[in-house]
């Protein structure tokens, strides 16, 4: 090996090395952004003011997608009651009936709602309230399971 070719794959490695790291800068800082941007819809479900901005909200929230998972279960356990107890989720194509309808109390048994519909997961039934012992085993088991599913998300699962 001649030294040109050592430094040609000096240069090469300094490059991938590089790469990876605007890669990972990339993605921490769109995780950030995604971490900040569920902290902002679950603010907006705690302080809407009709039934349509409140289900608005439970919607932004499902539609940010599986990605945000971490950061729901990070700002999920808000005790402040809903306005109106009522989320509508839509079942998939093949189940027997187009939507679920359930009247969650406080905003944490929405959230728990959309977890569920958003990856299936189960981890105690306050869709439609429940006592708060039951709401701290629920998303201790959401917090738990998070900390295991999602590991290269340090800044999800558990709040700052």
């Amino acid at each position: 090996m001649t030294l040109a070719s050592i430094k040609r794959l000096a240069v090469a490695s300094n490059i991938v090395i590089l790469l990876s790291c605007t890669h990972y800068e990339m993605a921490a800082s769109k995780q950030s952004e995604l971490d900040r941007r569920v902290e902002v819809v679950v603010t907006q479900i705690e302080h809407a003011k009709t039934a349509q901005e409140q289900q608005a909200a439970f919607a932004t929230l499902e539609g940010l997608g599986k990605p945000a998972v971490p950061y729901i279960i990070k700002h999920m356990d808000s005790r402040k009651k809903l306005l109106v107890r009522a989320i509508v989720l839509e079942n998939p194509p093949t189940s027997f009936e187009v939507y679920r309808h359930y009247r969650p109390e406080l905003v944490v048994d929405a959230v728990v709602a959309i977890l569920n519909q958003l990856t299936g997961m189960y981890f105690g039934n306050v869709y439609n309230g429940a006592d708060d012992e039951t709401r701290a085993r629920t998303v201790a088991g959401w917090r738990t399971w998070c900390s295991k599913e999602y590991v290269d998300v340090p800044d999800g699962c558990v709040p700052d």
